[in-house]
């Protein structure tokens, strides 16, 4: 969990390993202010889940691992975290 309270973001990382082949099902309740955005940058395949302005979900998979951050964080900040974990 990461906060910095001077911008008011806080979010979380999760990483959770799956065995090779293994099929992962993920629900995502949305409703009319919710937005799905699927990006592709540097080769990693992301799904970007805009629930409110800062509010944003970010999923991708590295091998078996399975990556999310999640929280009160704006699009660019979270795409420039998950970058960074490489």
């Amino acid at each position: 969990l990461n906060s910095d309270s001077d911008k008011k973001e806080c979010f979380e990382i999760i990483q959770r390993s799956y065995p090779n082949g293994a099929d992962v099902t993920l629900n995502i309740k949305t409703d009319d202010n919710t937005k799905i955005e699927h990006l592709s940058i540097e080769g990693i395949e992301y799904t970007l889940i805009s629930y409110e302005k800062n509010l944003n979900g970010l999923l991708w998979d590295s091998g078996n691992i399975g990556c999310e951050i999640n929280g009160n964080i704006n699009r660019d900040d979270i795409l420039k975290v998950a970058k960074s974990m490489k």
